[in-house]
């Protein structure tokens, strides 16, 4: 008796790979929704999802709408090729949110110049949590910048040997005595001062410099927006 299997088995990969052009399924995407959890400013979560081109290469453009606090990293449109896969990041900012129960969906459009296939839809979710209180995180900057002093990588700028950067440390003292008596207008003018003598510019402003000089300056970055809410 002949043996038909082979045959079969070509006759169900085209049935299945027909079905699937019908059903618009030229990629799979195994992410039918994802969520960021609660994010505080702040911080930021990314997360992922994957698109496979199954039989054939397949151009998509992404788009996502609903929640600004939601954003694709990487480029929003390009081709995966036929049986590989790639991986796009979503991030989600509380910062840039609109609703402290943020939502959006992220469309995936496969663009074809002769057919029109069903878009694929993931769904978005996150929740904004309570960020730190502007006492608070004075306290946190006070007790980084001390730390580092202590292990060297915070230092004073110019020629006037530890004058720079206990004026700095004098300074946040400052915004702390502000905060506590709730005088934040004031404390936010403070800040943007310490933030302009800390942010690398060669504009010779700067009182301190090293290798953690960045992230105390994104501290008080973020303190200043605490502090004008």
């Amino acid at each position: 008796m002949r043996n038909f299997s082979k045959y079969a088995a070509v006759v169900i990969a085209f049935l299945c790979f027909a079905v699937n052009q019908a059903q618009g399924q030229l990629i799979n995407v195994a992410e039918t929704a994802l969520d960021f959890g609660c994010v505080a400013v702040p911080d930021t979560v990314d997360e992922c999802f994957s698109i496979q081109a199954l039989d054939e290469d397949v151009d998509y453009t992404i788009s996502i709408t609903g929640d600004a606090g939601f954003t694709l990293s990487g480029f929003p449109s390009g081709q995966v090729l036929a049986g590989t896969t790639i991986v796009r990041f979503v991030r989600f900012d509380p910062m840039l949110a609109e609703s402290s129960d943020a939502k959006a969906i992220l469309s995936i459009v496969i663009t074809d110049p002769v057919n029109d296939f069903p878009t694929v839809k993931i769904v978005l979710d996150a929740t904004c949590g309570t960020p730190e209180s502007p006492g608070d995180l004075i306290g946190d900057i006070l007790v980084f910048f001390d730390a580092s002093i202590a292990n060297g990588t915070i230092e004073s700028t110019g020629p006037m040997g530890n004058k720079r950067y206990r004026a700095f440390r004098n300074r946040i003292k400052a915004i702390d005595f502000l905060i506590q008596r709730g005088c934040y207008e004031h404390a936010s003018y403070i800040t943007r001062t310490a933030i302009e003598r800390s942010d690398g510019s060669p504009d010779a402003k700067d009182f301190i410099q090293g290798t953690s000089v960045p992230e105390l300056n994104n501290q008080l970055v973020f303190l200043k927006y605490l502090l004008d809410q």
